[in-house]
């Protein structure tokens, strides 16, 4: 971040000179700053930031060169992730490190060699790499180019952070619900870039949910219990595509028993409750509880 809170510090005019350069990427006015501000304090603790970025991240290296194999690519990545972000975190903050990354990361997705899914390589697909940059609708496009993209986790996870980011609930909760079913970990992994409305109901979930599985009590059983202790997300759950695995048969078999229930259609609801009751005794002793 701009250091401004003594603005008649000399050295912090300096520093704040070079910031400015690198804000503009201007490396040329970068480099000159660097060296005043080297010349009359060589003991600046931001020199050694400010000079990997110039000889890094502003030298063509990074931007400007196109990789032509996902390994090429990782390797951009891991240089970005462990020295130039961490670098631009200290200078310029969070946000504005954010923003300043994000034509780097469109640059490595223009890449040929993003352009093929490969799940070896999946963070080197533009899909990934447009969301790293924040570019939602890019990042969107490649994801819907990969075959049977929502039965598969890496693009699975993309679509669904895409949609959290822009806010369409309707969009998003389907999506985090069979990531949740195809991929618990990940969508664990993930979750902390999820809307406030998921987090919470996740946290209460964490807190109050033990499944009859044993140690089973992952987030594939998070979309059973939202239909049990939140039965108004139920519209959100008519548009999914179903996974073969005990927790998404009791949430299919709650998705049914809700609607019986609203539409006032009796006939079967003995019959998938005890559905619901083998599958999950302690699950439907809750659904009960709540009738």
């Amino acid at each position: 971040m701009q250091l401004d809170l003594f603005l008649d510090s000399r050295d912090t005019q300096l520093r704040n000179e070079a910031i400015d350069a690198l804000r503009r990427r201007d490396g040329e006015a970068l480099r000159q700053a660097i060296g005043g501000l080297r010349a009359e304090y060589p003991d600046d603790h931001s020199l050694a930031d400010l000079d990997l970025l110039a000889g890094t991240a502003l030298s063509g290296a990074v931007p400007d060169s196109t990789p032509d194999s996902a390994p090429q690519i990782a390797e951009r990545l891991a240089l970005i992730d462990t020295e130039l972000a961490p670098a631009l975190r200290r200078l310029l903050g969070e946000d504005s490190a954010g923003r300043w990354l994000a034509p780097l990361f469109d640059a490595l997705a223009a890449s040929p060699a993003a352009r093929t899914f490969r799940r070896e390589h999946a963070l080197t697909h533009a899909g990934a790499l447009f969301l790293r940059g924040n570019d939602l609708a890019a990042a969107r496009a490649a994801v819907t180019r990969i075959p049977s993209w929502r039965k598969i986790p890496e693009p699975l996870s993309w679509m669904t952070e895409i949609a959290w980011r822009e806010d369409r609930p309707a969009e998003y909760w389907p999506l985090s619900v069979e990531l949740a079913w195809i991929a618990p970990s990940l969508f664990d992994s993930v979750l902390s870039r999820a809307p406030e409305a998921v987090r919470r109901l996740h946290g209460a979930f964490f807190s109050e949910f033990e499944s009859d599985e044993g140690s089973d009590d992952s987030s594939s059983w998070f979309p059973a219990w939202l239909l049990v202790e939140h039965s108004e997300l139920l519209e959100y759950f008519r548009p999914l595509e179903y996974h073969p695995s005990n927790a998404a048969r009791c949430a299919a078999v709650l998705v049914n028993l809700l609607t019986g229930e609203r539409n006032g259609l009796s006939s079967k609801l003995v019959e998938q409750r005890s559905q619901l009751r083998a599958l999950a005794p302690r699950l439907f002793a809750r659904y009960m509880a709540l009738r």
